[in-house]
């Protein structure tokens, strides 16, 4: 059964090497699904997680942080953020009425990018919520429950793919598709075909290394596949 892409655009792929995409067969797009998608992407690069998923941090297992005298900020192990579902301050307290859920836009505000959660000043005169200027000093004083992922491939993402892509595109219809390698001899063969992907990969890899850093640096916070819940 042949695979189906989640971050590979096909037109856009083969453009980039002037191939019409309705001569890729589904050999073909199966191996660059396998090598791109999953091993270069989802694996190398996500360290497991799925660019296209919502990952959960629910209330039955809470993500702890502590904090320091006036401190008026957290950072969440995962983002993009997408939600938060809960967060509280001073969950050890042993009055429960003192155990404080805080509101977003009414007590903190979030950084969905970054993971940082910042609290601000109240701007309600209700009675009924309390106001919160630091976090409580102490270990494990916080808890956070939150939504983090992709509700969509991010376009970054699928320029790497679509390069990755295209680079092997142009290898499969450069070794496929030059006739004469038939008469070539072994000496020939190996050196002409060295000669085509030395080639391939100074026409690439330049623009693709430099894509790589730049995602390397932006998705370096996730959570391996599995520690986490998946929404549906």
């Amino acid at each position: 059964m042949a695979l189906t892409e989640k971050y590979v655009t096909w037109a856009t792929a083969s453009n980039l090497v002037g191939i019409d995409a309705s001569t890729l067969n589904a050999n073909i797009k199966d191996a660059i699904i396998e090598r791109v998608e999953y091993l270069e992407i989802e694996q190398l690069l996500g360290q497991g997680m799925l660019f296209d998923q919502v990952y959960t941090i629910d209330t039955n297992i809470p993500e702890l942080h502590s904090a320091n005298d006036n401190q008026d900020f957290i950072v969440a192990r995962n983002f993009p953020i997408v939600s938060v579902i809960r967060l509280r301050d001073n969950i050890h307290a042993t009055v429960t009425s003192s155990i404080l859920t805080l509101v977003e836009h009414t007590n903190f505000e979030i950084q969905k990018d970054t993971g940082i959660i910042k609290l601000v000043r109240s701007l309600s005169d209700s009675l009924l919520m309390k106001k919160i200027e630091f976090f409580t000093a102490g270990i494990n004083t916080i808890d956070l429950c939150y939504t983090y992922g992709f509700d969509s491939v991010p376009n970054d993402i699928k320029a790497y793919a679509d390069m990755l892509a295209a680079k092997i595109i142009k290898a499969w219809n450069q070794f496929y598709n030059l006739d004469g390698t038939e008469s070539f001899q072994m000496g020939d063969y190996t050196e002409k075909v060295g000669e085509w992907f030395k080639h391939i990969d100074s026409q690439f890899d330049p623009h693709i290394n430099r894509m790589l850093i730049s995602l390397k640096s932006k998705y370096t916070n996730f959570m391996p596949l599995g520690t986490g819940s998946i929404r549906i």
